[in-house]
């Protein structure tokens, strides 16, 4: 009876723990809606009759709504807990996977995706909430990269599972069924992850008024090292938002003339290359307890690869694969940026810490159709013709911009103070 009655304990003491796993499959989800215009492209420029820079629109639709919502979700997940925010989160993102599905219309697809967006917004911060909340501090950064990784994984399924559904006409049903997944989810989060008044600790932040929320907000967003640590995550995060999830398939398609199908195999490298780094930049940190060596490291690596990729020519194919999961290893130590906005903050507000680093990385992100109109500017000044599909010089002129932001964020990196804790436990 004894042991019964403390296996049952124990079986009901791992719920709450597995609801961060639960969660988890929620940003992988979101990662994969996020990155399906990429798979899309053609499909979505021909389908709307559309430009480059009407599509970057419709691609950075996420962004423009899930960056402004990092603040009031940072306060809001604080304040109330990451169990009904994680919930609501899926079940929007949901809706919008099944309105962009079922729509021929540009306006609405415009709209579900950011619906997408606002309930993505939630899930990265919440699952991070939900470790600060049942997991001890010293697995953290571990939790962070495990679920960069799976978000990673996440962008894998999205390419390879798309392109397989693209050939097929079937990518819609693909994208319905991510949608049902979604909502299920949402139920499995709501029913296992615990209340934020559970804990004595959070009565106590549930009486701060909003007045000293606002204040300690501000405080918290005007520390340099934050800010650092924001500028690191935004700038290592631009091979992703501006290359693996945006334009890099169609430059590798150009670049190499081979068939999208193969372009994208290619530049789904890079994501488990940042999968294999979520997994191992954490531990590797924390063994050698820094924070500020790795993100040095990382990005200028990344830098150095950047140009090889982008501007060597004659590098075999083999070779290249090399070099595309290196280089997402490298970029992926951009994740460091969250265990620092924990290291940066106060206890009750970690998630505020965590939404600001965010906010700033998806950034990134908006400056997508930033990149549609470059090009858009650029093939106007380099075509001879009425000739509208972009050359290799068009692209490599416009990705000029990626390791000029790697470059900064090494910079960045070797200006921001160590935060790792030397005593923490």
């Amino acid at each position: 009876m004894i042991t019964s009655r403390f296996s049952n304990q124990s079986m009901f003491a791992l719920i709450p723990r597995l609801s961060v796993l639960i969660a988890a499959l929620v940003y992988c989800s979101d990662v994969l809606l996020r990155v399906s215009p990429g798979v899309l492209a053609d499909q979505l420029i021909s389908h709307y009759q559309i430009n480059q820079t009407a599509f970057s629109n419709l691609s950075a639709a996420y962004f423009y709504v899930y960056a402004p919502m990092q603040m009031p979700v940072g306060i809001l997940m604080d304040r109330y807990g990451p169990r009904h925010l994680l919930f609501a989160s899926a079940l929007c993102c949901a809706l919008g996977a099944a309105l962009f599905t079922a729509t021929h219309v540009y306006l609405v697809a415009f709209i579900a995706r950011l619906l997408i967006g606002f309930g993505s917004s939630f899930a990265f911060v919440g699952i991070m909430k939900l470790a600060t909340l049942t997991l001890p501090a010293k697995r953290f950064a571990l939790v962070s990269g495990s679920t960069m990784a799976l978000g990673m994984i996440g962008g894998l399924i999205g390419d390879q599972v798309l392109k397989h559904f693209l050939i097929s006409g079937a990518w819609q049903q693909f994208m319905t069924n991510i949608a049902c997944f979604m909502a299920v989810i949402g139920l499995m989060i709501f029913a296992s992850a615990p209340n934020l008044n559970e804990r004595v600790s959070d009565h106590v932040q549930n009486r701060r008024s909003m007045k000293t929320v606002f204040k300690e907000t501000w405080l918290l967003i005007k520390n340099k090292e934050l800010i650092r640590a924001a500028l690191i995550a935004c700038l290592m995060y631009t091979p992703l938002t501006w290359f693996a999830e945006y334009l890099g398939k169609s430059y590798l398609t150009l670049a190499l003339n081979i068939k999208f199908e193969h372009a994208t195999d290619l530049n789904d490298l890079i994501f488990i290359g940042w999968a294999i780094g979520g997994l191992t930049v954490t531990s590797l940190s924390d063994r050698i307890q820094s924070r500020r060596v790795p993100i040095i490291t990382g990005a200028l690596v990344s830098f150095g690869l950047s140009l090889l990729i982008l501007y060597q020519t004659g590098i075999p194919y083999t070779g290249l694969c090399v070099l595309m999961v290196i280089f997402g290893i490298a970029n992926s130590v951009q994740v460091l940026a969250f265990p620092v906005a924990k290291e940066l903050s106060k206890t009750h507000l970690q998630a505020t810490a965590m939404c600001f680093i965010n906010m700033i990385c998806m950034l990134s992100g908006n400056l997508q159709v930033v990149l549609g109109m470059l090009l858009d500017y650029v093939h106007s000044l380099t075509s001879m013709s009425d000739n509208q599909s972009l050359s290799l010089l068009d692209y490599q002129i416009v990705f000029g911009l990626l390791p000029m932001a790697l470059l900064l964020s090494a910079f960045v990196a070797y200006r921001m103070k160590e935060t790792f804790p030397v005593n923490d436990d």
